[in-house]
């Protein structure tokens, strides 16, 4: 790899390319930095030319990571007056206040370690491999951010000599292992009557000390780990005399005989729940490896109910792990010109393509495809069909990105699908003109799409909703809405929402309008109640499933 950047990473990361294109690498590089790290200095020994790119060992391997931490986290690692005095700039800077920024390279062949910079919540504590002095530390903090943000130089509590120390070993303990690699190559040669099993004798006896401890925490962590294994298996662990068994028509049987998806899923749920108590980052390598693919569902459904305790970067060849409903955490890595690059997708063909997978590999992703305008639909019917009951789970729901390239967005996926994927488009009105065009060729039939009556989903919001939803935009963009006046417009018909027009300042927004307004009205209908939602979507929602 030679340079590589993953920015707004999100709990659950999956990681898809061709083999040597770089995955393993990348978890490879994040469990040296985990590893080897201090705030100062270090060293990792084993090093050779191979661990830099084009053995170039005269440049520095370097690495820069960001760590977005919860009040909580940082009332743990800070002295309670510098948290308190940092809360009070929390409307001024809430990016710094929330990370630590950390830049740290491995300098030569014998694997010395020097920190070029840690940034504490906007505080330097450590810059070219030096820690900081109180002075040092005021004035970067002041000339960085206080001048910028108009923040007054006493509003900020300087820690002494001792309180930099103890920050900086807070932060240690918090970041030092605090990744765990789970490799691919988990078999263990230990032939049985000419059979290898999976796993060894230490995983057996691990497993039986737990099922026969009476420690409470011991205990629950034994059944975290067996519902896990029978979510995955639909089998249950039942040790005995140090050994690992399942139970078979009321009788153990060994687990080492079972399997290898058997074997191959003990192993790595034990070695996550085994140790999410000391860290809370794993990087995995396939694994799916050993599993049929209704065992891969399992396990990636786990997977996933897993990543909202810790966080996870899964290096894969299967499409079963690659969540249609957050592909926007999907990454595929390429070598390009000699070099590892990783590019974030969103768009369905892309990782098909990727993954190299047939046109029948598609029916892992979901049972139906449904085609929607753009993203704000997706979002929105995805909550409607949460409050309306209808199971939208097994359904990829793809925008298209208007009507213009919906004819050749649809051709295209009935080629890939070729006829084996039941396919439906919710459209907007004006989009009909494209319609007849695709039923005339035969690409479509009438019981296949939907045409919204009132011109486009956003006229189905609830106007309570819109008037709430656009409070919040107004307040979080400073957009200076006539709240009151667009809510009467849309009430006499007037006007729909994704007809507001904001003028020059849809410049201060992070997102289209539509899809900005979309995520506020999609928070805001869940947490509604005795919401009613227009009839005509519910029918659109169940036409789409039929």
């Amino acid at each position: 790899m030679k340079s590589v950047e993953l920015l707004n990473l999100n709990n659950l990361n999956i990681f898809i390319g061709k083999n040597s294109s770089g995955k393993s690498n990348l978890l490879e590089g994040l469990n040296l930095f985990f590893k080897s790290f201090s705030f100062v200095g270090g060293n990792t020994a084993g090093l050779n030319q191979y661990h830099w790119y084009n053995r170039n060992t005269r440049k520095p391997i370097e690495f820069e990571l960001i760590f977005e931490l919860t009040e909580k986290e940082i009332s743990q690692l800070i002295p309670k007056k510098i948290f308190a005095a940092l809360k009070k700039l929390t409307n001024n800077l809430p990016d710094i206040y929330k990370t630590i920024s950390i830049k740290r390279k491995i300098i030569n062949l014998t694997g010395t370690w020097e920190t070029e910079l840690l940034d504490c919540f906007g505080l330097i504590l450590v810059h070219e491999n030096k820690t900081q002095t109180p002075d040092n530390v005021f004035q970067s903090f002041r000339v960085e951010y206080t001048e910028k943000n108009k923040i007054l130089p006493y509003d900020v509590f300087v820690p002494s000599n001792e309180e930099i120390n103890t920050i900086l070993s807070n932060i240690v303990k918090k970041i030092k292992d605090q990744y765990r690699l789970i490799t691919q190559i988990r078999d263990v040669k230990n032939p049985v009557s000419d059979r290898v099993t999976l796993i060894n004798s230490e995983l057996q006896t691990a497993l039986w000390t737990l099922d026969q401890s009476i420690q409470t925490d011991e205990e629950d962590k034994f059944i975290d780990i067996n519902q896990s294994f029978t979510n995955i298996t639909s089998k249950s662990l039942d040790p005995a005399q140090g050994q690992a068994y399942i139970r078979r028509q009321g009788r153990r049987f060994p687990l080492y005989l079972e399997g290898g998806g058997v074997q191959s899923a003990i192993q790595l749920i034990f070695e996550i729940k085994n140790q999410l108590d000391q860290c809370v980052i794993f990087g995995i390598e396939e694994p799916e490896s050993h599993a049929h693919s209704d065992m891969q569902r399992r396990i990636f459904n786990e997977l996933k109910t897993l990543s909202e305790k810790c966080q996870l970067f899964i290096a894969t060849h299967s499409p079963t792990f690659v969540d249609k409903d957050h592909l926007k955490d999907t990454w595929i890595s390429k070598i390009i010109e000699g070099a590892t690059v990783f590019e974030r997708t969103n768009i369905l063909k892309t990782i098909v393509e990727e993954l190299g997978i047939r046109p029948s590999d598609v029916l892992f992703f979901a049972d139906r495809i449904l085609f929607v305008e753009g993203k704000s639909d997706e979002i929105i019917l995805r909550v409607f069909s949460k409050i309306l009951g209808v199971d939208l789970s097994n359904v990829a729901i793809i925008p298209i990105g208007g009507k213009t390239k919906s004819r050749h967005n649809l051709t295209l996926w009935l080629k890939i699908t070729r006829g084996m994927l039941p396919i439906f488009l919710i459209l907007d009105k004006d989009a009909e003109s494209e319609i007849e065009p695709l039923e005339q060729e035969g690409l479509i039939k009438t019981t296949e799409y939907h045409i919204w009556e009132e011109g486009a989903l956003e006229s189905y919001y609830p106007v309570p909703v819109v008037k709430k939803a656009l409070s919040e935009l107004d307040l979080k963009y400073s957009l200076g809405l006539p709240v009151e006046q667009i809510i009467k417009r849309i009430q006499q018909g007037k006007l729909t929402p994704d007809k507001i027009d904001l003028g020059e300042k849809t410049q201060l927004l992070e997102k289209t309008w539509k899809v900005e307004l979309a995520k506020i009205v999609a928070n805001l209908i869940i947490t509604s109640k005795d919401l009613k939602i227009n009839d005509e979507v519910k029918r659109a929602l169940k036409q789409a499933l039929s």
